[in-house]
């Protein structure tokens, strides 16, 4: 059986992950917007 520490650890590893799949979504809107402007600047 896993230990508590064990079981929060997982849950941290979990919560960042998802948090860097919002930020990289978050980017790529980003990168997708910028690249519209600079279309239109051209």
């Amino acid at each position: 059986m896993a230990n508590k520490s064990d079981v929060k650890k997982l849950k941290q590893e979990i919560k960042d992950t998802k948090a860097k799949i919002k930020q990289k979504k978050k980017d790529l809107k980003d990168l997708k917007k910028s690249l519209k402007k600079s279309k239109k600047a051209k």
